[in-house]
């Protein structure tokens, strides 16, 4: 069994697009690996066939125009230029819609054959997950079953704050008011990541992976990832972003981490790749 040749599905990614890095050209940042061509070489490399696009609730970071419709064209065009590569997650902007605007904009957007799910990230938004504009997007999604993928990665390494916008208590009093719509946790809650274990819910491993192994170790690492239920857990990245690896590093660590535990064929399958195709179907 060899995990480096393995088919794999990475749930969680950011690309940006080429007019937004061109504009942007002096920064020295990650944001400025977020490139397709970049990201299509480390696909190749760890027979990654298809990866999710994330938005980031932030008009200004994904489009010139700095509207969440420039930011929806853009992702789609991205998408449709690789479909074979490509699909997205639907963006929201909180700060110049209504709820009842991203629901508009949300229903014509998630037509798109592209177009998989929706994102929220309550810490780019500074808007708890549990606000009660939130409700409509979360019955809308349950409407068009599709899931929402929420950021959960409480801000500051290791934080144990449970009123943090994206704390995983505030995941679950969202969940009772919509117990029908499917979840993705994005990060597992950080290093929240047990009151996620209430939670009726799919979770994506980015960023949060290598963190763990920092502080708990691989063998740990694996016991957390076995009490969230590995059927439930999706192989996710988020490239080029982490906290404690350069996005060179990101892909091999995983790769090491992953290689490491005691999973068999059969459940890396499901982890690298099966669990997220049976959410979303044909990805």
């Amino acid at each position: 069994m060899d995990i480096w040749k393995m088919k794999k599905l990475d749930a969680h990614i950011h690309i940006l697009p080429e007019a937004v890095l061109q504009a942007n050209s002096d920064a020295e940042d990650d944001f400025s690996f977020a490139k397709m061509a970049e990201h299509k070489k480390w696909m190749d490399a760890y027979h990654v066939e298809k990866a999710i696009i994330m938005p980031f609730n932030d008009p200004y970071v994904m489009s010139m125009e700095f509207t969440v419709e420039k930011v929806h064209e853009n992702l789609i065009r991205m998408c449709e230029g690789n479909p074979e590569r490509y699909v997205a997650f639907a963006d929201v902007d909180v700060w110049n819609k209504t709820a009842e605007e991203n629901c508009e904009e949300l229903r014509k957007v998630l037509k798109h054959p592209c177009m998989k799910g929706i994102k929220l990230h309550p810490n780019n938004t500074e808007m708890n997950i549990d606000d009660a504009y939130n409700d409509g997007i979360f019955e809308l999604a349950r409407k068009l079953n599709v899931p929402i993928a929420i950021h959960s990665y409480p801000a500051g390494y290791r934080s144990r704050n449970q009123e943090d916008f994206s704390a995983p208590k505030r995941i679950l009093a969202m969940q009772r008011r919509h117990p029908e719509t499917t979840l993705i946790i994005s990060h597992c809650g950080g290093f929240q990541w047990e009151d996620c274990l209430n939670l009726n819910a799919y979770y994506d491993i980015s960023a949060i992976l290598p963190d763990w192994v920092e502080d708990f170790g691989i063998t740990e690492t694996e016991k957390i990832m076995r009490q969230f239920g590995l059927e439930k857990l999706f192989f996710a990245t988020d490239w080029p972003f982490s906290r404690s690896l350069k996005p060179e590093e990101i892909y091999p660590r995983y790769m090491e981490i992953l290689g490491k535990m005691n999973f068999t064929e059969v459940e890396l399958a499901g982890l690298l790749c099966q669990n997220l195709e049976e959410v979303l179907g044909t990805v």
